[in-house]
């Protein structure tokens, strides 16, 4: 039985990786699989893409490795996050999210509380297209926090910002852009921290 939905698991996911709705809007995958995925396995397999599916020989293992990595999830969570795996390793990029960057770079805390990992302590923001040039991030939690911050280009170009501290409350960094593409910003923070704006502004 086990066999037989694993093996249902790897058809839906090539299945739908090869669809022409697969690339359109993130529609059909939840947001909060998208940002346990990005904010968990991605972290492995950003390096990972080939054009091609090569977690793909047993796949009781990749059942088995998702829990190990993401905890216990249901089974249609568990056939999301091996497609959205799928998607990365075939496409060489990120899921598209349903949330898109708001067009004034502030967001809120409702838009912001979707973008958080369950176990309430990492973010995966997406940050719309940048052109070239140099930015500023302003974030402000409900309490103390400390924080590592990624920006993360649509290549997986990361550019780390480790040992971010809050002063009552609001902690920013700076950050180069170097070519013109989709960004994204993931966090972790040291323990659960709500983040309650992010404003992303060009420094002049």
């Amino acid at each position: 039985m086990k066999m037989a939905v694993m093996r249902a698991l790897r058809v839906t996911a090539l299945a739908i990786a090869f669809s022409p709705a697969f690339s359109a809007r993130g529609a059909d995958i939840p947001t909060s699989t998208v940002v346990r995925f990005n904010t968990v396995c991605a972290r492995c397999h950003e390096g990972e893409c080939s054009g091609r599916l090569s977690f793909d020989a047993d796949h009781m293992v990749a059942a088995n490795h998702i829990r190990r990595h993401a905890g216990e999830v249901v089974i249609d969570e568990q056939k999301d996050l091996h497609t959205l795996l799928t998607y990365m390793k075939q496409r060489c990029g990120y899921y598209p999210m349903r949330i898109a960057a708001p067009t004034t770079g502030n967001w809120n805390q409702s838009t912001l509380a979707q973008l958080r990992g369950p176990a309430g302590d990492t973010y995966f923001i997406p940050l719309g297209t940048l052109s070239a040039g140099r930015y500023r991030a302003r974030l402000r939690f409900d309490n103390a926090a400390e924080a590592c911050a990624q920006v993360i280009s649509a290549g997986f170009d990361i550019g780390e910002h480790p040992g971010l501290r809050t002063q009552g409350g609001a902690m920013e960094f700076e950050f180069m852009v170097t070519e013109r593409l989709a960004y994204h910003l993931r966090l972790q923070t040291a323990r659960p921290a709500v983040l309650e704006r992010l404003e992303i502004e060009t420094v002049r």
